[in-house]
């Protein structure tokens, strides 16, 4: 694994994978407002510009097609490597910088709320960064329950089960420095840390998660790579749990089970408009799932949503994205469009006669469908109440309303 951090390939593949984690995390207003006070402090405002980088980036390619410019770049960062970012004045520097930094950082983190966001936010990021390793593995963790990147506290775990109050940590061989492939006093290149350090800082965090009543397991790389390994017996067996997907499709990959679902897909479709709670996300992916749907659309100008909330249904739903409302029209075709929603001249649900061909559709929590949707809608039905409360939570309304097409068009076959 060491060796592996020579080859300027892998090098590549980390730094790309550090470049997808910034990404993501820009995508958030409040790390987003911390990063534009860092850049002004270190006068690097002007990147942050869309225009300012392409101008700086065509300049740079023009200049990149002289020949002498060319090696003259060359010689230098050959000179730089082999002497400045080894020299003991840039160490002193670095380490100074880092030390500055730390302090700020450190009066930051005292702050309960600024903490609380932060971890939210890399909670977020880590879920659009994780590796090809956890990547492979998770389906079968969230078929038996597990959630990933949950925050305690001051740490993430990988994957956590609330229910049985159990924690599963997957460790690459080289982050975490695998003892079997380790000694103790060796410096992890990236990190700039000892094994030991490493191996103190894990443990205290597995110390820390068993105070809060968790069982705490640790998966090496190497382990998962093993050809007798299987995650499932691991978590069926050794920890004695239950899948939660159904016995028909246990064991199949998710390329079969999605094949499977397709031959007896429901023909009904449906859009979460502007759906902003994760979590009412999450539930009308699982009434999706759970009732077999051709498609699920969702009309957002956030293309990116907190996929733990799904529970891993949402690998098993044909989801598609729509930036804009053009998008929608564009389905007019395809589909009758069908609102949801509790509005004056709307259509009590269960005298309603659903059309083969419905894309079902639902606003956001409070306010409903907006406007400019509702003018496209061919009809709109509500749910019939008869309590005190105006309306359902919207997570809720598209179940009992996928059940009541669904009912209704059994009965006519």
């Amino acid at each position: 694994m060491k060796t592996r951090w020579s080859s300027s390939q892998y090098k590549s593949l980390i730094s790309k994978k550090i470049s997808e984690t910034k990404k993501s995390l820009l995508e958030n207003p409040f790390y987003k407002k911390e990063f534009i006070t860092r850049m002004q402090i270190i006068g690097k405002l002007p990147w942050l510009s869309e225009d300012f980088r392409v101008k700086k980036s065509n300049e740079m390619i023009k200049r990149w097609e002289d020949p002498l410019y060319r090696e003259k770049v060359i010689e230098r960062v050959i000179k730089n490597n082999d002497i400045f970012w080894h020299s003991p004045k840039f160490e002193e520097a670095r380490i100074k910088l880092c030390q500055g930094r730390s302090e700020r950082y450190k009066i930051l983190w005292k702050d309960p709320e600024y903490r609380k966001n932060m971890m939210k936010i890399l909670s977020e990021a880590f879920q659009d960064s994780r590796s090809n390793l956890e990547k492979e593995h998770e389906q079968i963790f969230f078929d038996y329950g597990f959630l990933n990147s949950e925050v305690f506290e001051d740490y993430i775990v990988d994957y956590c089960d609330k229910f049985h109050k159990i924690i599963v940590e997957v460790y690459g061989d080289f982050w975490h420095c695998n003892p079997n492939q380790w000694k103790a006093e060796d410096i992890n290149p990236v990190i700039r840390k000892s094994a030991k350090d490493i191996w103190e800082k894990d443990q205290r965090k597995i110390d820390f998660l068993k105070t809060k009543g968790y069982k705490v397991y640790t998966l090496w790389e190497t382990d998962l790579k093993k050809k007798n390994f299987s995650i499932e017996k691991f978590l069926a067996e050794t920890l004695n749990l239950t899948s939660n997907v159904k016995d028909e499709f246990r064991g199949l990959t998710r390329e079969k089970i999605l094949e499977n679902l397709n031959i007896s897909k429901t023909k009904l479709s449906v859009l979460f408009e502007n759906w902003l709670g994760d979590y009412n996300f999450g539930t009308g992916l699982r009434n999706s799932n759970a009732f077999n749907l051709e498609k699920v659309f969702f009309l957002s100008n956030k293309k990116k949503w907190d996929k733990r909330s799904a529970v891993g249904s949402h690998l098993y739903c044909n989801l598609r994205h729509l930036p804009t409302l053009e998008d929608l029209l564009l389905l007019k075709k395809e589909y009758v469009f069908i609102g949801v929603d509790c509005v004056p001249g709307s259509i009590p649900m269960e005298t309603f006669e659903w059309p083969k061909n419905t894309l079902m559709i639902f606003g956001e929590e409070g306010r409903g469908i907006s406007s400019e949707t509702l003018a496209l809608c061919d009809k709109i039905v509500h749910i019939t109440q008869y309590g005190s409360v105006r309306s359902l939570n919207v997570g809720t309304a598209s179940g009992i309303a996928m059940y009541d097409y669904v009912r209704k068009f059994e009965v006519s076959k």
